[in-house]
């Protein structure tokens, strides 16, 4: 009897070990994809909300998430110079929300530096298949939705490129705040944030991000969000801007593999001196992944 119970402990230590091997193995061999991570976050990217403006109006165009916008014919012109008529349309994204910036991945970063910020936003104008630009020395008027925070310090930034690769410059057009919003005279079209910068320039610690499982990480997305000041960073090749050590953070990864099959990392942490974050990923779904990011 006794000579049995040991069989059957070795048989079943075996058996746990292949199980964890072929487990092991199962892992491995996942391979991400970032074409299909691609398609799976422009998928759930907030489309550009399209106004024709066929009249002149002192009323605004106000977009489904809050922003208004002041705008008439005669502050636009085609970029030869020549005038505009009506009616001619103003698109416009708005992304206020950590879920929705994150599906278009544009840091909160200028000069080599961490940017509070409120969100993004892009405007345009165009009539027909024709982009307007503002006149020399014309500006429109822009009203942020009603934000959790504002701050003095805030400037209005410019954004060249296109997601995710947006770069932020402050520009010297006016801003004010009225009522828990930011309210701008702005310059340029395209995009645009209310942000300052808040880093400290000393105790600062980046991030390291490893995985055991699966392919590179260049073939997966990760987010950095900070709550307190509303800030997105998206992880690059192989290293993330220093964060000032005791900052909360969350951090948020997302993966494809090659079968279409999502996978998720999140976690909540404190920025220290020791800043290296094994990647766990799961397999998740759609529905999961969304209250991950909308928890943030």
């Amino acid at each position: 009897m006794k000579r049995l119970h040991i069989s059957i402990f070795i048989f079943s230590f075996a058996l746990i070990v292949i199980l964890m091997g072929c487990s092991k193995e199962r892992l491995l061999n996942i391979y991400y994809s970032l074409p299909l991570l691609n398609k799976y976050l422009q998928s759930k990217q907030q489309t550009e909300q399209i106004f024709n403006i066929t009249e002149p109006s002192s009323h605004p165009i106000i977009g489904a998430k809050g922003t208004a916008l002041y705008v008439s014919k005669d502050i636009f012109m085609y970029p030869n110079g020549d005038s505009v008529s009506y009616p001619f349309s103003i698109g416009l994204i708005e992304l206020y929300s950590p879920k929705d910036r994150i599906y278009y991945g544009i840091s909160s970063v200028a000069d080599n530096d961490i940017l509070a910020t409120a969100g993004d936003l892009r405007i345009r104008a165009f009539k027909n298949s024709d982009e307007l630009v503002l006149r020399p020395g014309a500006s429109y008027k822009l009203e942020t939705a009603s934000l959790k925070s504002t701050d003095e310090k805030a400037k209005i930034y410019h954004g060249t490129g296109t997601p995710p690769y947006v770069t932020w410059a402050v520009s010297t057009d006016t801003v004010n705040i009225i009522d828990s919003k930011y309210q701008g005279y702005i310059s340029k079209m395209g995009w645009i944030n209310f942000a300052y910068h808040f880093q400290n320039t000393v105790n600062n610690s980046k991030l390291v991000f490893t995985s055991s499982v699966g392919d590179t990480l260049s073939q997966v997305g990760i987010y950095v969000y900070l709550p307190e000041t509303q800030t997105l960073l998206t992880w690059g090749s192989d290293s993330l801007y220093p964060i000032h050590d005791s900052t909360s953070i969350e951090v948020v990864s997302i993966a494809v593999d090659t079968q279409d099959k999502l996978y998720k990392f999140f976690q909540k942490r404190v920025v220290s001196t020791t800043n290296t974050i094994e990647l766990d990923f799961t397999e998740t779904t759609d529905e999961e992944l969304t209250k991950i990011l909308e928890s943030l």
